[in-house]
């Protein structure tokens, strides 16, 4: 897992799907880096914002894969060969808290699901 499930993103060719809005009253300075394959980015604005914000993922759900079993005239009778390992999927909902001058407010952001991979059986 290269970043928590739900908080990953894609790339879609030909489209601006990354946007996002200054709400707060003062100037912000976006500040992004690469280093060993890891984009880091932040954002940074006046002590007048003091808002804390974290993005969380949470209720997962496991998607089980599933079993295909192919006929192999080959094998001897009993003998199995796994051709493909089983990856399981899963669900998850991510959310937004941002936490400002004592007070909570939890944002609802997406649902994601990750599609299994069967494993198949020869």
């Amino acid at each position: 897992e290269y970043v928590p499930l739900g908080q990953d993103a894609a790339i879609f060719y030909g489209f601006k799907d990354l946007r996002f809005k200054n709400n707060s009253d003062h100037a912000i300075v976006i500040f992004s880096k690469v280093f060993r394959n890891t984009l880091q980015v932040s954002i940074f604005s006046g002590n007048e914002d003091k808002a804390e914000v974290e993005i969380i993922s949470k209720d997962k759900k496991v998607i089980d894969y599933q079993i295909i079993r192919e006929k192999d005239s080959k094998l001897e009778a009993g003998q199995e060969i796994v051709v493909q390992e089983g990856v399981p999927g899963y669900q998850i909902k991510t959310y937004r808290i941002v936490r400002k001058e004592g007070e909570e407010k939890i944002e609802f952001l997406a649902e994601d699901t990750y599609k299994s991979v069967p494993m198949i059986v020869r």
